[in-house]
């Protein structure tokens, strides 16, 4: 019976050793019940990458983003967990849009235009601690949590 279990924690650990990314959804819903929106969250597993003797220079945050669609347009939120800045990548130039970022309280913090393909949001003057971003698109809007270590 030993022989069993300890072949199986090792066929787990070296299956372990090449999971490149732990995926997680979560939806929102409104008052009726409706899904409204879903965010999927990519997580890489650094700790195992380092178990497993990979590149000790593999950075887990450039590998953890949002993604989602707003209206027809994907959008990469990256990288969450932050130390300072946050990308916003969409798939096809914008305009007509804006984000606003907002601290656990409801107050606004930092609110700009958006173009091109591309937009930064420099976190690094504000504390550590959790920040909702809300992106309008066209007069859609989603928001997502964005945590500034």
């Amino acid at each position: 019976m030993k022989k069993i279990t300890v072949s199986f924690l090792i066929s787990i650990i070296t299956l372990s050793c090449f999971a490149q990314v732990e995926v997680t959804h979560s939806y929102d819903y409104d008052a009726a019940g409706n899904r409204v929106s879903r965010t999927v969250l990519e997580i890489s597993n650094k700790s195992l990458k380092s178990d497993c003797h990979q590149d000790s220079a593999w950075d887990s945050e450039q590998n953890q983003h949002y993604e989602e669609f707003i209206g027809k347009n994907s959008v990469k939120i990256y990288p969450n967990p932050t130390h300072g800045l946050v990308t916003l990548q969409f798939e096809k130039p914008i305009d007509n849009s804006y984000y606003q970022l907002f601290g656990l309280s409801g107050q606004l913090l930092s609110e700009a235009h958006i173009t091109g393909t591309t937009t930064t949001i420099d976190l690094s003057r504000y504390q550590t601690g959790i920040y909702m971003l809300t992106i309008s698109l066209n007069e859609k809007k989603e928001t997502w949590k964005i945590i500034k270590k």
